[in-house]
């Protein structure tokens, strides 16, 4: 997985030959897409989403 490499940490050409533009940006879409599935582990596509869910849940919860 890019994002266990540190993928972003340093330039994407930096130390080596020019980077080609279209292949980087496409690197950087596919590392951004496998760490952050749409739906992962907050509940939603978004991270509202689930703080949302908690605020109701403890709201239901304090009642």
């Amino acid at each position: 997985h890019p994002e266990q490499l540190g993928l972003g940490c340093m330039g994407v050409s930096d130390f080596y030959d020019p980077a080609d533009r279209s292949e980087s940006i496409a690197t950087i879409h596919a590392a951004l897409a496998d760490a952050f599935p749409p739906g992962a582990a907050a509940g939603g596509r978004y991270p509202e989403e689930h703080l949302r869910h908690m605020d109701s849940e403890k709201s239901a919860t304090a009642s």
